[in-house]
C-alpha cells in the first residue's frame, strides 16, 4: 500500500477502487491507480494544507487519489486561496466542481518548489446549470501527464465555467484532448474562459473551444508552447451563434507562444470558425489575437472561416488572426469558403499583417465557393501594414460567384516570393495599394513574381518599389496606380505603361516594358509621359528584347533623365555621348 490505513480506511479504498474504470473511459480523468480512493477535500484541519490529512474526506493522505473540489469549504470571493499544495503530489484525478451563482469558488496554491502531478484534470463537467471559477496561483508547477486523457472544461448548457492559471508559475499538459466548451451536450448557450499560467508546454492531438453555442476563450500566459496536432476554434452547430478568442492575457510585457504539430517539429492543422449544422441565420466568429506579443507559428492546413457544412444552411461563419511580431507559415489556407447553396451560410477568412509580422504561405485561396451558392457575401481577405513581409508561392481565388471577394489590401510593407519558389497572383484577386505608404514588392535571384491581376489604388497616388535580384512581371495589363515606380534591384516587367515616372535607383536595376503598350512612331520611338530618373549613376541603355523595350543602367558615372513626350523619340543623355533611337 501507498500508505498505513485502518482496516475500515483499506476496504474503503478497494470499494472505491471497483469505480475507477467507468471514470476512466469517461475520457476526462483519465487513469488513475486500480487502488485510489475518490476523495473531495472538507478543510476539516484547521489548516489549507494538502498534507493535514484532516483537510480530506477519509482522513488520509491524498497522494495516489481521486480528488473533487465541490462546494464544501469553498468561498465567496475569487481569487481567495482555500487549499495549499505544500508537498510534491502524484494523483490520480483533480475534479473542480465548485459551482453556484457567484458565491463558491476555489483557489488552489501550489508553493514555489512543489510539483503536482496528475492524470485527470475536469472543470465542472456536471449536468448542473451553474457558474464555476477555480483559480490556480503560486511559484509551483501543474503538471498533466496523460497521453491518452481529456482536459475538460464545461459540459452542460448555460454553464459559465472560468480557470485562471495566471497566477500559477508553470502549467505543462500531454493529453489527447483539451477541451473549452467543446462535446457540449445541449444547444443552449454558454461561456468557458481558460487563462494559462506564466509558463505553458501543452501537447496534445487535439485542442478545442467551442461547440453548439458555447463561447469560449483561450488567454495565453507569458511563454507558451503548443505543440497540438489540430487546433479547432470556433465549431458552431446550433442556433444561436457562437463566439470564441485565442489571445494573450493582458497586461503581459512581451510575451510569446511557439506553435507547432504534437511532435513540436512540423505544423499544426488550423480550423478557425466554422458552421456545422443549419444555424438559422446566426453568425460564427473566431478570432486569434496575437497582437502585443511574438509568434512563431507553423501550420500545415489551414481553414478560417468555413460556412455551413451541408444544404440549404443559413449559418455564416467569420474568422481573424491578428499578429504584429514574429512570423507564422502556412503551408496550404482556405480563408472563406462557402459550403452552403445559400448565400447566408457563407464564409470570411481574415488576416491582418501588422507591425513587423511575416506570413509565408504556400498554396493561398481566397473565396472559395463549393456549395453551389449564385451569390456569396463573404469571401478572404489580406491586409497588410506596417513593415509587415508577406511571402507565398501561389495565390489564388477559388470558386467564384457574383459577389465573391478575394483581396489583398496592401497599406504599406512587403510582398515577395517565398523562399526558393516563384510568386504567382491569380488573375481574380484584387491587389490595391492603399495610401502613399511604402508599397514594396521583393524578388529574390532567380525568381519570378507574376502579377496577373491589375494593381489598383485608393487613397491618393500609391507608388511601388522593386527590391530584390529577381524578376517582377506585372501581367495584368491593366494596372491603374498613378505613383512613382522605385526600381532598386533585380528585373521590372510590365505589360501597361503607367501614367507616374520610373526612377532608377540603383545600377542593378532593369526594366521592360511590353511594346504592344506603346505607340511605335518610327525607329523604337515611344509614346507616353512617363519620366526616367537614373539616380543610380551610370548611362541609360534601351534595347529591344523580343516583345519588349528594356531600358537599363551601363555603369558609367552620369546623371541622365529620359524624358517621354507625346510621339517623342527615346533620348538618351549621357556626359560622352547623345543616342537617338
Amino acid at each position: 500500500m501507498k500508505k498505513n490505513l485502518t482496516m475500515a480506511q483499506i476496504l474503503k479504498v478497494r470499494a472505491w477502487s471497483l469505480r475507477i474504470p467507468a471514470i476512466a473511459v469517461a475520457g476526462a480523468l483519465g487513469t488513475a491507480s486500480v487502488w485510489a480512493a475518490d476523495i473531495s477535500w472538507d478543510g476539516s484541519g484547521g489548516d489549507d494544507f494538502w498534507s493535514t490529512v484532516g483537510n480530506w474526506s477519509d482522513n488520509a493522505d491524498p497522494a495516489g487519489d481521486n480528488i473533487t473540489f465541490n462546494n464544501t469549504a469553498a468561498v465567496g470571493t475569487a481569487g481567495t486561496v482555500t487549499n495549499i499544495v505544500d508537498q510534491n503530489y502524484n494523483v490520480g484525478s483533480l475534479v473542480y466542481e465548485n459551482f453556484g451563482v457567484d458565491t463558491n469558488y476555489h483557489t488552489t496554491q501550489i508553493n514555489s518548489g512543489v510539483t503536482l502531478n496528475v492524470t485527470g484534470l475536469a472543470f465542472n463537467t456536471t449536468t448542473e446549470l451553474d457558474t464555476s471559477q477555480t483559480d490556480f496561483t503560486g511559484d509551483g508547477a501543474l503538471v498533466y501527464n496523460n497521453g491518452a486523457g481529456i482536459i475538460q472544461l464545461g459540459r452542460a448548457a448555460k454553464q459559465t465555467t472560468t480557470v485562471d492559471m495566471s497566477g500559477l508559475s508553470s502549467f505543462t499538459a500531454t493529453a489527447d484532448q483539451i477541451l473549452l466548451g467543446a462535446n457540449v451536450d445541449s444547444s443552449n448557450s454558454g461561456i468557458t474562459t481558460l487563462t494559462l499560467a506564466g509558463t505553458n508546454v501543452i501537447t496534445a492531438n487535439r485542442l478545442q473551444a467551442g461547440g453548439i453555442r458555447q463561447d469560449s476563450a483561450l488567454y495565453l500566459g507569458q511563454s507558451n508552447t503548443l505543440n497540438i496536432d489540430e487546433l479547432w476554434l470556433g465549431e458552431g452547430e446550433r442556433s444561436g451563434g457562437t463566439t470564441i478568442n485565442m489571445a494573450f492575457d493582458s497586461g503581459l510585457i512581451d510575451p510569446n507562444v511557439t506553435i507547432r504539430d504534437k511532435a513540436g517539429t512540423g505544423g499544426a492543422d488550423l480550423l478557425l470558425a466554422w458552421g456545422k449544422f443549419p444555424s438559422d441565420g446566426f453568425l460564427h466568429t473566431a478570432t486569434i489575437d496575437l497582437r502585443g506579443g511574438s509568434v512563431d507559428a507553423q501550420f500545415d492546413t489551414v481553414q478560417m472561416g468555413m460556412g455551413r457544412q451541408g444544404i440549404n444552411g443559413n449559418g455564416k461563419s467569420f474568422a481573424t488572426f491578428y499578429f504584429d511580431a514574429g512570423s507564422v507559415h502556412m503551408n496550404t489556407a482556405v480563408l472563406g469558403r462557402t459550403n452552403s447553396s445559400s448565400k447566408f451560410g457563407a464564409g470570411q477568412g481574415n488576416i491582418y499583417i501588422s507591425g513587423t509580422g511575416t506570413l509565408t504561405v504556400g498554396l493561398l485561396t481566397l473565396g472559395d465557393n463549393i456549395g453551389g451558392a449564385d451569390t456569396v457575401e463573404e469571401g478572404g481577405f489580406i491586409y497588410l501594414t506596417d513593415s509587415a513581409i508577406f511571402r507565398a508561392t501561389t495565390i489564388q481565388a477559388g470558386a467564384t460567384v457574383a459577389g465573391s471577394n478575394h483581396e489583398i489590401n496592401f497599406t504599406s510593407g512587403t510582398i515577395g516570393n517565398l523562399s526558393g519558389t516563384d510568386l504567382t497572383i491569380g488573375s481574380d484577386i484584387k491587389l490595391e495599394l492603399i495610401g502613399t505608404g511604402s508599397h514594396v514588392f521583393d524578388v529574390e535571384a532567380g525568381q519570378v513574381a507574376t502579377i496577373n491581376t491589375d494593381i489598383t489604388q485608393s487613397g491618393g497616388d500609391a507608388g511601388l518599389t522593386k527590391t530584390g535580384d529577381g524578376t517582377l512581371y506585372l501581367a495584368g495589363g491593366d494596372d491603374t496606380y498613378s505613383g512613382d515606380t522605385l526600381l532598386l534591384d533585380g528585373l521590372f516587367r510590365t505589360d501597361t505603361f503607367l501614367t507616374g515616372d520610373y526612377i532608377f535607383e540603383s545600377i542593378m536595376a532593369t526594366f521592360q516594358v511590353n511594346e504592344a503598350a506603346l505607340t511605335v512612331g518610327g525607329a523604337q520611338a515611344l509614346f507616353g509621359t512617363q519620366i526616367f530618373n537614373n539616380t543610380g549613376g551610370g548611362t541609360l541603355e534601351a534595347v529591344d528584347v523580343g516583345d519588349y523595350t528594356q531600358i537599363s543602367i551601363v555603369p558609367e558615372p552620369s546623371s541622365v533623365a529620359l524624358i517621354f513626350g507625346l510621339f517623342a523619340s527615346l533620348t538618351l543623355l549621357g556626359r560622352r555621348q547623345r543616342r537617338r533611337l
